[in-house]
């Protein structure tokens, strides 16, 4: 039942809720049974109605959730989702619970016909290590004390009375049947306990509450525990569906498109937990080959775990009960296999788990791979040992409760949410933060090496070649704006922008994976334009200003070269920020704008202070043709510098997010030609091969023979990519879609991408490349419609 559904059912008042007539028929008529049923103590259970009677008792009080609202309008609410089902049925079936006290349970039955309230004397709750929960009440009319106890059907089965063992086939039955369908299974029985008997129990329970030690408290009270739930007659099995959220299977899917190994680890039963694996997509029975380990004891283990080799072509799963992997834990050389079995498999299933096994199983991949990000994700306390055993926890609000929230360190109001808090989010933090501190190499380089510089020009005199007060400023005044802006707003790609980029994005994770924004390669390259900016600022202001003679007849010092270098260097930085930002908002080109102006209001408003050891050289510095010339052409050579390397590595050498976004560029340039406006410029009109997987291109040309080459992996060192040779002046256009269409009919080439399937099998010009982390295996030929000839001169793509 949805909450709408369950509302209007209770506002209706109807009789039953439930469409069983079988279940209906047996509490409504005396059918007798085929075996009598001995609960003990005088007890004992003739026909079938007394069975369902118990069961759905057993529903209604074996529970620890609050009834909130009145008799018309009755809401229940508590910590597991389960246990609120449950109720609600037993409410449905008419055994309604009305009210909870410290020592009474009240029961509406037959809906309001019949009040009937139980002395509660002892509520068990439910734990992993028992994997039940039990409630002790007393019939005020007829006296008996009766323990109604439900549970996992492996711990409630063992329970079962020897005389009544002929029943437990028919309850594994019922379970098996509710498993295979993904339902989430539990076992209902009770039994009767002497008056005797529960005074003595409840003695010694009342003494190991008093023990001081928390461990050797809870072994005595669980060991009671365990006495007196032994020997529980099973009454019944349920199935309860707990129903996948929107947009999980394709959530799962492209986290394993994005080089993610996606582990479920669950408390459920086998069947169950291969269900729901099977319809979040995460297990395929037909193309994977799937490893069972479920045994009781040890020596079982090793002889199914132990055999087990990786399948060839990596399409092999393993799913494990928390039984083995408890034997698993226990043995090193167990251990040892069965980490380097799953750390290679397509996907690992973990059921029965309780939660200390939930946190070794992430706690066993952080130790052996150290250079691994773990993230564990969960929705109920059973998760929370292993969220804070992950590097990174995220919680899920949900229906169990916000223990999981609680202790996490994200949390999220459904699955589906994590693809965007990570293929997005993360990825973007990872960016930001890649080139903010790369950015904060180079900008302090560039103020500093001239200090350095200028040493040799004083005799190592240790003079300081900046004011005070510039030092002091330039982090934290004339250049923190641009870098706030850069590690806050940054993006290098718009995920909103495009069905199709949206589709690829999870390969854009693989950034992030494969550190290409923060290595050595890319420090040292900071390190080198920190130090090649800062000689050309400290030269060219050494050089360029020349003689200068001040309107008061004195002479220049190395205070105007001070002023010039400073503020080419605040400059520079500054417009640097610009070429490396991909995404320029408002708010960013604001702090440019204030960063530069802040800088010459300082720079002018000083000038005038009597104590400034550079008093009022900027003023005339300012009004000197050469000091204009000098900065305007630091600023020309530091920036025309950089953005010549930028090119040459977004056309030579680009990258997977320079392939995405030329697809944004094109699918701005067809916004803008529906709106009728002008079609902005191109930069990379050549990248639409590097959107598919494997794929022909195909080049018309009408004035030209197609050239075929082969092309290996960019990252091949033989590679050297190159831009297409021009086709009579003009430069290829790109058909992304591979459609075509009138408007790509014209006089220049045309380049179109074909799927796989219209490839010719080992037809010429299809170059095979070796697959790579990052690039898809990717086919590239040329085909003309006029000819298949060969040339030498090939077709370079980037």
């Amino acid at each position: 039942y949805s909450d709408d559904q369950r509302r209007a059912s209770r506002l209706m008042d109807i009789a039953l809720g439930f469409d069983d007539s079988w279940l209906i028929n047996d509490l409504t008529t005396e059918r007798a049974l085929d075996e009598r049923m001995d609960l003990g103590n005088g007890m004992v259970l003739t026909h079938h109605s007394q069975v369902v009677e118990h069961f759905l008792l057993c529903m209604a009080l074996c529970q620890d959730v609050t009834p909130e609202g009145d008799q018309g309008f009755l809401i229940y609410s508590g910590l597991s989702p389960d246990e609120v089902c449950l109720v609600d049925a037993a409410r449905q079936m008419g055994y309604t619970f009305w009210r909870r006290t410290d020592e009474h349970l009240t029961l509406q039955i037959r809906h309001g016909s019949k009040t009937k309230e139980f002395d509660l004397l002892r509520l068990i709750k439910f734990s992993n290590s028992r994997k039940r929960s039990s409630v002790i009440v007393r019939d005020p009319d007829t006296q008996i004390i009766t323990l109604y106890s439900k549970g996992a059907d492996d711990v409630m089965l063992p329970q079962c009375p020897a005389h009544l063992s002929h029943f437990v086939p028919r309850i594994e039955a019922a379970v098996d049947t509710y498993s295979k369908l993904g339902l989430r299974t539990l076992c209902l029985g009770c039994k009767t306990i002497e008056p005797s008997y529960w005074e003595e129990w409840r003695r010694k329970a009342q003494v190991a509450g008093t023990i001081l030690e928390p461990k050797e408290k809870d072994r005595q009270l669980n060991d009671l525990y365990s006495e007196i739930e032994l020997g529980c007659m099973l009454l019944s099995a349920t199935g309860t569906e707990d129903k996948i959220q929107n947009g999980v299977p394709e959530c799962i899917e492209r986290l394993r498109m994005a080089n993610i190994s996606v582990w479920m680890i669950t408390g459920d039963k086998l069947d169950t937990a291969v269900e729901i694996a099977k319809s979040c997509r995460l297990l395929d029975m037909q193309e994977m080959r799937v490893d069972i380990v479920d045994a009781p004891n040890k020596h079982q283990t090793k002889a199914i775990l132990m055999p087990l080799r990786p399948a060839d072509d990596g399409k092999y799963a393993i799913v494990i009960s928390g039984r083995s992997l408890e034997q698993v834990f226990r043995d090193p050389e167990m251990t040892e296999h069965f980490f380097h079995h799953t750390v290679s498999c397509a996907a690992a299933v973990v059921c029965r788990a309780t939660k200390s096994q939930k946190a070794e199983v992430v706690h066993l991949i952080k130790s052996r791979m150290p250079e691994v990000i773990t993230l564990s994700i969960g929705d109920g306390a059973n998760d929370v040992p292993m969220l804070k055993e992950a590097h990174v926890g995220i919680g899920v609000f949900g229906k169990e409760g916000n223990q999981a929230v609680q202790n996490s360190d994200y949390a999220i109001a459904q699955f589906r949410f994590l693809e965007r808090l990570l293929f997005v989010h993360g990825r973007w933090s990872y960016v930001r933060l890649a080139k903010l501190i790369s950015y904060f190499f180079y900008k302090n380089i560039t103020y500093t090496v001239p200090q350095f510089l200028f040493g040799f020009y004083s005799a190592y005199s240790a003079k300081s070649f900046y004011d005070d007060w510039y030092i002091a400023t330039y982090n934290f005044l004339f250049t923190s704006l641009p870098v706030l802006a850069m590690g806050m707003f940054e993006q290098d790609v718009n995920p909103d922008m495009g069905e199709e980029i949206r589709r690829e994005y999870p390969k854009f994770y693989s950034v992030g994976q494969r550190n290409l924004l923060f290595n050595r390669h890319c420090i040292l390259l900071s390190w080198t334009q920190g130090f090649a900016h800062s000689f050309v600022c400290f030269f060219i202001a050494m050089y360029g200003l020349g003689d200068i003679v001040h309107y008061r007849g004195h002479t220049e010092d190395f205070w105007y070269h001070s002023l010039l270098t400073y503020m080419s260097c605040v400059c520079v930085v500054t417009v640097n920020v610009l070429i490396r930002m991909r995404h320029w908002s408002w708010i960013f080109i604001l702090t440019i704008v204030a960063s530069i102006l802040v800088y010459f209001f300082w720079m002018m408003v000083y000038d005038l202070i009597d104590f400034n050891t550079a008093y009022r050289h900027a003023t005339a510095l300012v009004q000197l043709p050469s000091f204009w010339l000098s900065f305007l052409l630091i600023l020309a050579v530091t920036s025309m510098s950089h953005f010549g390397f930028t090119s040459y590595m977004r056309w030579f050498h680009p990258t997977v997010v320079d392939v995405y976004q030329e697809l944004q560029h094109k699918e701005r340039r067809e916004q803008a030609k529906k709106e009728g406006d002008e079609e902005p410029p191109t930069m990379l009109g050549n990248m639409a091969p590097f959107n598919r997987g494997l794929s022909e291109v195909t080049v018309d040309n009408p004035n030209d023979t197609t050239h075929t080459s082969s092309h290996t992996h960019p990252s091949h060192p033989s590679h050297r990519m190159r831009p297409p040779p021009p086709f009579n002046g003009d430069r290829c256009r790109t058909d992304m879609d591979g459609m075509g269409g009138p408007e790509d009919d014209l006089n220049e080439g045309n380049v179109r991408v074909k799927p796989l399937s219209e490839l010719p099998v080992g037809g010429e010009g299809i170059g095979a490349i070796s697959p790579g982390p990052v690039w898809p295996r990717i086919g590239v030929g040329a085909e003309s419609s006029r000819g298949r000839e060969r040339d030498d001169g090939g077709l370079g793509l980037t």
